[in-house]
């Protein structure tokens, strides 16, 4: 099951994707770079929960 930790880390990453886009370029840039740091952090955090979880599956169906 997925847990709110999953979050927290995108959510961190957006906020400083918009902040270095909004320093850099404006609002606009602040938005596009908060979006991309968002999915990239998720497609990550998910990507790696959801390995660790199928590998702990098929490691314990094995013994």
């Amino acid at each position: 099951m997925m847990n709110i930790t999953l979050l927290y880390m995108p959510i961190l990453m957006a906020a400083v994707g918009f902040f270095a886009g909004y320093s850099q370029e404006g609002l606009q840039a602040g938005i596009i770079y908060a979006i991309g740091f968002f999915s990239g952090s998720f497609i990550y955090r998910y990507m790696r929960y959801y390995i660790v979880d199928h590998t702990k599956k098929i490691s314990s169906r094995q013994r």
